[in-house]
Formats: structure tokens, C-alpha cells, sequence
């Protein structure tokens, strides 16, 4: 079984890399009341096809499951500030959302975590559901108190950054620990890593317009596999935004009767 799922894994990321994008133009903000984080399903390094958010079998878009902010150990319910936005990316439309990250569940300095579980999409090309649990970390007033290391997405799988997400730049080493939902280590996991290579005009929902960070799909986007920690380490050769996805890394592999991949993803800014 261990080896059909990582041979399908790999196939599904040579042929697919769909990964559930979260993007907000800055991770570390000085001030502010607010922050509006976008979120959608497409291909990060070639900027298409835009896809509906939680799609199933019979066409019909769910969007995003739940979404929530952890912040100094206390976890809140985003799901009342999701809202549903129209997508283009080259031509291609899709279902997406906005995240609205302020008030009360925006106050205080610090690490808040940003935790967005999609519902599962169905991928009639690989005959299964895909499903992504994302985060995003944003550090408010310069204060990080560290909560980027801990387990924030209790009952999913998640990558744990071993290192501070607001301090990588381009060529130095990002290490990430990939776990399953009950917190396990997942070893052999393929852990596939891209550069968002376009911009994201987040006003007019729009994804892959203007020139890409880089031409070279060798320094743009990668394959890793976790030790047997579950740890894996990556050298971003591209400044921006970069998101890492292990694929089946969840603990469910069903879902309606179908075949479940349920991964992990992380986004975080690499500087220059």
C-alpha cells in the first residue's frame, strides 16, 4: 500500500500540482486593523488553471470547509469572514475566497496562524478527491512569540516549520516536519515545493497575469521526500512566495467512497 500511495503521489505532482493557495502581500505586518488573505485552487508555478474551491463529483463548488487563527495557543472561527470571490487565471475562471483576518481575532502582537481546510475537490483525471489543509503564518508588530513551531491544526495533517517563516531568504535552508492527524511523523512523504511565480491582484481576483519570477522550472519548483522524522529541508532559489504541499500525508484516505488524497500545505515569504 505504502508504495502504490507514493508512486500515485508522485504521478499526481508530475502531472497535477494542485495546491490550495493563501496569499496576503506582506507575513509581517507593523500595524493595522486588518488583513485580507485570498484563497484559492490553482497551479502556483505555471499561474493556471483556476479551479472551484471544493469541487465534487457532480460540478458543484463547496468552497472552503472551515478556516480559523490561532494566536498565543487561543484558536477562533474564521468561518464567518469567508467570503465567496470569482477567480481568473489566464483565461480560466474559478470559485475562490477572501479571508478577513481583524477585530477582535486581529488584536495584540504576535505569531497568529492561519489554518484553511478546504473541502475535498474532486480530480476526475486521477478518478479521486483531493483535499488540502493550508497555513499561513502572519507576525504582527515585529513581536514573533514562536507559535510557528507548535501544532496548530489539531485532527489534520500539517507541516511545522523547524525554523522562523519570517526569516528565510533566497539560497538559505527551509526545514518543514510533515504529520499526520494524530500528530505522527510521516515518513516517505513527497513533498512537493513551488514558487507562486505570478502576481495576485487580490482587488480584481485575478492569478498568472504579467511575466513570471522565473523561467526555469528547475529553480522554481521541486520534489522532496521526509526522512524518517518526517522532516524535510529545501533551498528556495526565487524570492517571493512559496508553498510546500505533502501529498497524502493525511490520516483520511476515503472520502464518499472514493479514493482521499489529503495533504498538508504551508506558504511562507522568502526574501532576497
Amino acid at each position: 500500500m505504502y508504495r502504490f500511495l507514493l508512486a500515485a503521489a508522485i504521478a499526481a505532482t508530475a502531472a497535477f500540482a494542485h495546491f490550495e493557495i493563501l496569499f496576503t502581500p506582506e507575513t509581517e505586518i507593523e500595524s493595522g486593523s486588518e488583513v485580507k488573505i485570498s484563497s484559492f485552487f490553482s497551479h502556483p508555478f505555471d499561474g493556471a488553471p483556476m479551479m472551484n474551491q471544493g469541487m465534487d463529483r457532480s460540478g458543484f463548488a463547496r468552497g472552503i470547509k472551515e478556516a480559523f487563527v490561532v494566536h498565543k495557543g487561543q484558536k477562533t472561527d474564521l468561518t464567518q469572514h469567508i467570503r465567496v470571490l470569482d477567480w481568473t487565471a489566464r483565461g480560466s475562471r474559478g470559485q475562490g475566497s477572501e479571508i478577513t483576518l481583524g477585530g477582535a481575532n486581529f488584536r495584540g502582537m504576535g505569531d497568529y496562524g492561519v489554518v484553511v481546510v478546504g473541502n475535498p475537490y474532486w480530480e476526475a483525471r486521477e478518478d479521486l478527491y483531493i483535499q488540502q489543509i493550508a497555513k499561513l503564518f502572519i507576525c504582527k508588530a515585529g513581536s514573533p512569540d514562536n507559535e510557528w513551531k507548535e501544532r496548530i491544526a489539531e485532527g489534520y495533517t500539517e507541516i511545522i516549520p523547524l525554523q522562523s517563516p519570517y526569516d528565510v531568504t533566497r539560497g538559505q535552508i527551509f526545514r518543514g516536519k510533515v504529520v499526520d492527524g494524530e500528530g505522527n511523523p510521516v515518513a516517505g512523504a513527497v513533498v512537493e515545493a513551488q514558487v507562486l511565480n505570478y502576481a495576485v491582484n487580490q482587488a480584481r481576483g485575478i492569478f498568472g497575469a504579467g511575466k513570471p519570477r522565473t523561467n526555469d522550472d528547475k529553480r522554481g519548483e521541486n520534489t522532496l521526500i521526509t526522512d524518517d522524522n518526517g522532516v524535510f529541508a529545501f533551498v528556495p532559489q526565487v524570492a517571493g512566495f512559496w508553498g510546500f504541499v505533502a501529498l497524502f500525508s493525511g490520516s483520511d484516505k476515503e472520502y464518499n467512497g472514493e479514493q482521499l488524497e489529503q495533504s498538508a500545505v504551508i506558504w511562507i515569504k522568502v526574501d532576497n
